[in-house]
């Protein structure tokens, strides 16, 4: 088991908010991870692709992206729904079987490879110059959802997931899914850097 499934499932009485404070965190985290990951990059080097089935690291930051914006509607609508039926609760972030296979396999370093559903699959490479402020961006709005989650019962909002629409998740288990998934492609595209013929400027 991953330590963020350890960490989640093992919270107890009024640990909801720790739990939104850790994925604040981590969140926090990954954003000065991706600045350091391209911190004097070229967009050649951004781009470069390390073999023909592989992604560039701009390929890495364009799938965060799309998975980040494609989820941050579905947070929303379950964090207004929280708040219109008065769903409110201190109980720590619960994962079901699902949501605890998909954290458990997608925790860096990577175990397994799969293939990303077509509408999270990079349909264009941005430069350096835009793709960091929209990274950024994003992960903005992802820190803001978090904060108007706080009090809310993270286990009664559900989220239709945008990669499989018949599967609901908590609003708890996004939260937990989303950012695990930042580090898993933050950490592949470091291993892209490391690759040794990866143009260094």
């Amino acid at each position: 088991m991953s330590d963020m499934a350890n960490q989640v499932s093992s919270q107890t009485q009024g640990a909801a908010a720790s739990d939104l404070q850790q994925f604040r965190a981590q969140v926090g985290q990954v954003k000065q991870q991706a600045l350091g990951l391209v911190e004097g990059l070229s967009d050649q080097a951004f781009q470069w692709r390390p073999g023909p089935r592989r992604w560039s690291i701009a390929e890495c930051f364009e799938h965060l992206n799309l998975t980040v914006e494609l989820y941050l509607p579905g947070m929303e609508r379950a964090i207004e729904t929280a708040q219109a039926r008065g769903w409110r609760s201190n109980d720590a972030v619960r994962l079901g079987w699902l949501g605890r296979w998909m954290i458990d396999t997608i925790e860096p370093p990577a175990k397994r490879r799969f293939k990303a559903p077509g509408a999270f699959r990079p349909q264009r490479i941005l430069p350096l110059s835009e793709a960091m402020p929209r990274f950024m961006k994003l992960r903005d709005e992802l820190e803001e959802r978090l904060r108007k989650a706080e009090g809310l019962d993270l286990q009664r909002a559900k989220i239709r997931s945008p990669a499989m629409p018949l599967v609901r998740f908590s609003l708890g288990e996004t939260f937990a899914i989303v950012t695990t998934h930042d580090r898993r492609h933050l950490w592949q595209a470091g291993q892209v850097k490391q690759s040794a013929d990866f143009p260094r400027d």
